[in-house]
């Protein structure tokens, strides 16, 4: 209300405030009681007159005592002139403490938040730790329910969406795995071992394209771990992209001197490159460095034949089909060895070819 009635009304407060006289007339407008303003629109017109000109709020004369307590933060005993001066005014009064039930309030509410957020990490933590002991074990089955568990208590587990996803891609569910890798990486775009791991995933799904896509980015956000230089490498070497295929099976073995995989492959390339010394050398490297792993002999082996060394080819042919007969280094060597060279007067060719029909099964 703003005009002046003709009914009686009394007079419930006094302010030097528009900030009080908007908020009282709010409260009383809330409760119905009718009010008005005497001197509100002196004030309006030029500016807070603090110190000047009083305004005061009346009040219906039957509702007075119901707007006094509605008022009472507002109400207290009439000061002087000059205490008006000194002393806050009621509504500031009021709002101060509605302030601070507010702040406590929220407080409150942000405390209960951090409990309720700290006990779900807990949780979502055990979880993952449990996940962790049954991928360790290999029993991948179990660790992805664990990690499950964990980012069903925290959403936002970036690390658990990692494992389960790397769980699924031992056993053999590359898009499963995908999808995990890609959560994680929503979550945390700067999150390197999610795109070595997806581009991993996409490697053993034949897409080397976007396996070399993800580990380029890997190594971008400085994860620059010899396995993700090696794993581009046989990235590249699948596209029968030589030279690059050489250049992280190199990057692989100066960060990881006895990584004898990263010797191997790189020596296998050479060898398909034709440089025959530099195979050998790589090869021998990698067979002293892991002396069981078997696919390094037959690389060897073949580098060794095409130099017309054939005892030691066949020395290498025979030490790998005893470790592990392999089908496709028998096809492997047919391929490449398809006739013997007239060098072969001891007919090594025909010994490796009988040594692997023997022990794969295989006509004679």
């Amino acid at each position: 209300m703003s005009s002046q009635p003709t009914e009686k009304f009394v007079k419930v407060f006094s302010t030097l405030n528009l900030g009080d006289i908007a908020l009282i007339k709010s409260l009383l407008d809330n409760a119905k009681i009718p009010y008005y303003v005497k001197g509100e629109n002196f004030g309006t017109t030029f500016g807070p007159m603090d110190g000047l000109s009083s305004m005061d709020i009346l009040v219906r004369e039957d509702r007075a005592e119901e707007a006094k307590v509605l008022l009472k933060d507002f109400i207290s005993p009439n000061p002087s002139e000059d205490e008006k001066k000194s002393m806050p005014s009621p509504a500031s009064k009021a709002k101060n403490k509605y302030t601070k039930i507010a702040i406590t309030s929220t407080l409150i509410l942000v405390a209960i938040y951090i409990i309720q957020d700290y006990h779900a990490k807990n949780l979502a933590e055990n979880f993952f730790n449990k996940g962790l002991e049954y991928h360790n074990e290999a029993e991948h089955d179990k660790a992805i329910d664990e990690f499950t568990k964990a980012i069903k208590a925290n959403h936002k587990f970036f690390q658990a969406y990692l494992k389960r996803g790397i769980s699924y891609g031992y056993k053999g569910n590359y898009d499963q795995a995908i999808s995990d890798f890609n959560k994680a990486i929503e979550i945390n775009p700067k999150y390197a071992s999610a795109y070595a791991a997806r581009g991993f995933a996409y490697e053993k799904k034949g897409n080397y394209d976007q396996a070399i896509v993800n580990f380029t980015k890997a190594i971008k956000l400085n994860y620059n771990y010899s396995t993700t230089y090696y794993d581009r490498g046989l990235a590249y070497f699948k596209k029968d992209n030589y030279d690059q295929a050489i250049a992280d099976f190199t990057n692989a073995i100066q960060i990881r001197p006895s990584f004898a995989e990263a010797y191997g492959g790189r020596g296998y390339v050479y060898y398909l490159k034709g440089n025959l010394d530099k195979s050998i050398a790589d090869s021998t490297k990698a067979i002293e460095l892991n002396p069981k792993e078997y696919l390094v002999y037959y690389n060897r082996g073949l580098a060794y034949y095409s130099m017309e060394q054939y005892d030691k080819s066949l020395a290498d042919y025979t030490k790998a089909i005893n470790i592990k007969p392999n089908k496709e280094s028998y096809e492997e060597f047919i391929k490449h060895i398809p006739k013997n060279k007239p060098s072969d007067v001891k007919n090594a060719r025909e010994e490796i070819l009988k040594l692997f029909k023997e022990k794969l099964n295989l006509p004679q």
